[in-house]
């Protein structure tokens, strides 16, 4: 049955749009499923597997600020530009600043990396008159996200910088660079974790400091909490909590719950250090607030298939943005998010995925009917993937197999002429491709991250 203020995917009822209604029927497991620590070393193993196409930042060779190759940076940036930009080779030369050195950088807003150092639009070869497709989009960086800074334009209106999956031009509006290497070090790899487990968070509007002023936190964006050295207690409970891998509230002493923050006291909210861009561009942290019925985590949710629906449920609705752009997610920036709020790194790219060393089965070539066998055999939560593409299982009910994805377009079932669909949805493998086959027909892989 249809609400009359709501609609659905084909074959799609309102019910099987919440995560309850999934972890009931598949008898979802609350058994948490890879520890903290064996989280941190898959990650490990994931930033040394080659093609995942991620930067291992706290270890790169040229760590000692020796000076960048000109032309292994900009060569990318060169070529994009005589194809899709009004700019001679001479031009894009003369406009980048070649004699710089590696810099260590914050991100302090939610800065979009793309291909070439403007805000040229670069429209998308199949619909040039798409307005919400930029091809030069590349990757959208969360507050607190740490970057290299490896060059600039003359006039240091863009930064290009490397995050740990992507490399291309950031609004150095958008970034703050720390003093030396260990500034960097100390405030862009938290130690102890808040973590953004609801779809987007935001601040209080701020008088005192207008640079924290109604700050957007998205998805899996970690800040660090303002614990007090010497409190034993504070240490040793988010210890116990990282082993165990739990996301356990934080005990605080009085002495620091009446802790004064940009003119409040700090009761019921969690204090943390927000990044903040000075007028030089340089870097300094503030104290910030962030009410404790927000939808945060002290540590990294716990792994089981039951957290994992929850948070892919909290986006249902959303809009799809390719690259980043609009502030929103494509479909694999969606599950790289929802799986950061465990303590993963997910490469940016479906390509990138695909390599990570956990354990793969192989669709491509069966026949439907192999397919699904297999998928009635999977936990929620698997990831699976056609050339493109990546979308998270649900499971089968009433003859369907179903998955939540961040979706462009698709074909409905009985038609020939795609949609825009541009939301976080649920809907079956019956659907159909541009190229009119459905995607249970196109699975080509089915992805288990926490089996390895």
């Amino acid at each position: 049955m249809r609400s009359s203020f709501l609609s659905f995917a084909p074959d799609v009822s309102k019910e099987q749009c919440q995560a309850e209604h999934w972890i009931d029927i598949e008898n979802v497991s609350e058994s948490v499923k890879m520890t903290s620590e064996e989280i941190e070393n898959l990650n490990a193993r994931i930033l040394r597997t080659y093609g995942t196409e991620m930067h291992d930042l706290k270890n790169e060779a040229f760590a000692k600020e020796e000076r960048v190759v000109y032309d292994k940076w900009c060569g990318n940036f060169l070529s994009f530009g005589i194809q899709g930009i009004n700019w001679t080779v001479r031009d894009a030369q003369n406009s980048v600043d070649k004699n710089v050195h590696i810099k260590y950088g914050i991100a302090t807003s939610q800065g979009l990396i793309k291909q070439f150092p403007m805000e040229t639009f670069l429209a998308d070869e199949e619909d040039t008159s798409d307005p919400e497709w930029d091809e030069a989009a590349l990757c959208l960086c969360m507050v607190g996200e740490p970057l290299l800074i490896l060059g600039s334009v003359q006039k240091e209106s863009y930064l290009y910088v490397r995050n740990e999956c992507s490399e291309g031009w950031i609004s150095a509006e958008s970034v703050a660079v720390c003093r030396n290497r260990a500034e960097w070090l100390m405030a862009a790899f938290p130690i102890h974790p808040l973590v953004v487990t609801g779809d987007m968070v935001w601040l209080e509007a701020s008088a005192v400091y207008p640079g924290t002023s109604a700050y957007r936190l998205r998805m899996g964006t970690v800040l660090e909490l303002c614990v007090e050295e010497g409190i034993p207690e504070i240490k040793e409970t988010i210890e116990t909590n990282r082993i165990k891998g739990t996301g356990a509230v934080i005990e605080t002493t009085e002495a620091q719950a009446e802790q004064s923050v940009q003119n409040r006291l700090s009761w019921n909210n969690y204090i943390v250090w927000l990044p903040c861009r000075a007028p030089d561009g340089s870097f300094f942290r503030q104290k910030g607030l962030i009410p404790m019925s927000r939808d945060v985590s002290v540590g990294y949710l716990s792994l089981t298939n039951e957290e994992i629906i929850k948070q892919a449920f909290k986006c249902l609705g959303d809009r799809y943005g390719w690259g980043g752009m609009l502030e929103s997610r494509d479909c694999s920036s969606y599950i790289r998010e929802v799986y950061r709020c465990f303590g993963w790194i997910l490469p940016r790219n479906t390509t990138g995925q695909l390599q990570m060393p956990v354990r793969k089965i192989e669709l491509a070539g069966r026949r439907c009917s192999e397919k699904k066998q297999i998928l009635r055999a999977l936990e929620p939560g698997t990831l699976l993937y056609f050339p493109g593409h990546v979308m998270m299982y649900l499971g089968y009910e009433n003859g369907n197999f179903y998955v939540i994805n961040d979706v462009s377009r698709l074909v409905k079932e009985g038609e020939t002429m795609p949609v825009r669909v541009r939301s976080v949805i649920v809907n079956t493998l019956a659907v159909r491709r541009p190229n009119l086959r459905t995607w249970m027909e196109e699975l080509t892989l089915a992805l288990i991250p926490w089996e390895t």
